[in-house]
Formats: C-alpha cells, sequence, structure tokens
C-alpha cells in the first residue's frame, strides 16, 4: 500500500483521491468514504422501505467499492461510481426485504385484527412523498427520480449513474412526473 501524508489528502477533489486509491492508497479511500458516507446514507434512507438499513448498505457499499477499485474508470466521475455501486446494493437488499416480507405476509394471514403501531406506521409511510413515489412508479422511474431530485444530480449524471442514454433518462423522469401529477390530481378529486 502507497503510504501519503494523510494531512494533504482533504485538500484533494475525489477524482484525485479516487486514482490514488485505485493505484493502492488505503488512506485516500479511507478521505473519499468520509466525504461520501453522509450523502450514500441520505440517499439510500430514502430509497428503503427501512431507513434504518441504509447505515448498513453503505457500509456494504464502501466495502465493495474498495474490493473493486480496479473497474472504476478515472475518466468519469468518482462519485456516478459510487452511487451506482451504492444504488445496485440497495436494490438487491430491496429484492431480498420483498421476499421476505411476502413471506412474513403469508403466515400472518387469519390474524384477527392490526397492530395500532403498525397502522400508524402505514399511515406515516403513506404520507411520506418517497415512499409514495416509489409505490406508483416503476422501479427505474424512481431511481431516476431519487437521482435527479433527491440527489440533485444533472440529467447527465443520472444518466451515467443507471448506465443510460440521457435521452432516456429525460423520458424517464418525463413519465414519472406525470405520473405523480395523474396521482395527485386523483386523490384531490378522491379526498
Amino acid at each position: 500500500m502507497t503510504r501519503v501524508a494523510t494531512d494533504n489528502l482533504g485538500e484533494l477533489c475525489e477524482e484525485e483521491l479516487a486514482g490514488r486509491a485505485r493505484a493502492g492508497c488505503a488512506q485516500c479511500f479511507g478521505v473519499l468514504a468520509e466525504r461520501y458516507r453522509p450523502r450514500l446514507v441520505r440517499c439510500l434512507a430514502g430509497r428503503l422501505a427501512r431507513p434504518d438499513d441504509a447505515e448498513d448498505i453503505v457500509q456494504d457499499a464502501l466495502a465493495k467499492a474498495y474490493a473493486h477499485l480496479h473497474q472504476y474508470d478515472p475518466t468519469r466521475p468518482f462519485a456516478n461510481w459510487l452511487f451506482t455501486v451504492a444504488i445496485r446494493l440497495a436494490c438487491s437488499h430491496g429484492r431480498r426485504l420483498r421476499h421476505e416480507v411476502s413471506l412474513d405476509q403469508a403466515q400472518a394471514v387469519g390474524r384477527p385484527g392490526d397492530d395500532p403501531h403498525r397502522q400508524v406506521e402505514a399511515a406515516q409511510q403513506r404520507d411520506n412523498l418517497w415512499t409514495t413515489a416509489r409505490r406508483l412508479l416503476k422501479p427505474n422511474q424512481h431511481q431516476a427520480l431519487w437521482l435527479r431530485y433527491g440527489q440533485d444530480l444533472s440529467v447527465k449524471a443520472v444518466a451515467q449513474a443507471m448506465k443510460i442514454s440521457s435521452l432516456h433518462a429525460r423520458v424517464l423522469l418525463h413519465r414519472a412526473r406525470k405520473t405523480l401529477l395523474k396521482s395527485t390530481a386523483f386523490e384531490r378529486a378522491v379526498g
């Protein structure tokens, strides 16, 4: 491993740190992890059914990113690559969780009444904008919307993170907004 003076590392940009980390500097990756951990946690907490899982998934994402640094293309933004790693792990986690929930629901059939605590949690979840968006949108539309507005990425950065064209990203964002607007209008008319 390459040794670097740690007091100068905080002054380096992400791509330079990523390049040095890719060359074997664990300290540089440590600085990157410190910089990105809070943003990754916020990003994943908004996407997960159980936001408390975000910290664990971020830890796994950072470990996976470190182990696969050789796959990072230094000509591209490091943030896009790292967020893609994290989001893919969150998606895998979501699929596992849905499978577990469907098993739990199958076991819960026939239980008398719902627990009041669960009813309150369900009401809070319905009120959460991102939960509603996740429920109404296709997964790729929700992902594009979250990256664009939840993480404030440009359309081009959204496209890079999702490995799609910018045009495709714009179409996904348009359809997601259109679906949410229709749903909001419908709820206002019914409510």
